[in-house]
């Protein structure tokens, strides 16, 4: 998470647990996985990933990574 971060993903430790559940699971869509994966990476309890470094994992744009967070704070 960088200075230019307006949305601010905080997690709690269930939530934590389903994310990380779903993205271990072996068969689910594609789109769900990332969104998840994204929101794990984007947890400032958790490693608080830039969103540039985020997106380069999740293979997709910025913009995604801005919307997943506002999505998750609102």
């Amino acid at each position: 998470m960088g200075k230019e971060a307006k949305y601010v993903v905080r997690l709690s430790e269930e939530e934590r647990d389903q994310l990380g559940e779903l993205v271990a699971r072996g068969r689910v869509a594609a789109s769900l996985r990332q969104r998840a994966l994204i929101l794990l990476k984007a947890d400032v309890e958790g490693p608080a990933w830039t969103d540039e470094q985020i997106a380069d994992l999740a293979q997709v744009g910025l913009s995604t990574v801005h919307r997943v967070r506002q999505r998750c704070v609102e």
